[in-house]
């Protein structure tokens, strides 16, 4: 299973929306890391976030995705994470 292959410096899961939130909601029930969340853009409504969870700086985060193609989606979860910043 995926979970068995979250090490031990990874402090977090990050799962991009929306076939990454089911793998990245089962990881951390397995592994017992947190997670969080990324969606491609903000909304108009409800929390109008693009990172859902608690997120430190210098946290290592493994970015959980549901289908590898042309890697487009995970290159910008991680820019959103790399630029992400509490408020």
């Amino acid at each position: 299973m995926f979970a068995q292959r979250v090490t031990p410096e990874v402090d977090r899961l990050a799962g991009a929306e929306l076939g990454g939130i089911p793998l990245v909601t089962a990881a951390s029930m397995a592994s017992g890391k947190p997670s969080v969340l990324i969606r491609n853009q903000k909304k108009d409504y409800g929390t109008a976030k693009l990172v859902e969870g608690r997120l430190n700086a210098g946290e290592c985060v493994m970015i959980v995705e549901d289908v590898a193609t042309t890697g487009g989606q995970v290159l910008e979860a991680a820019k959103v994470i790399s630029n992400w910043a509490p408020r």
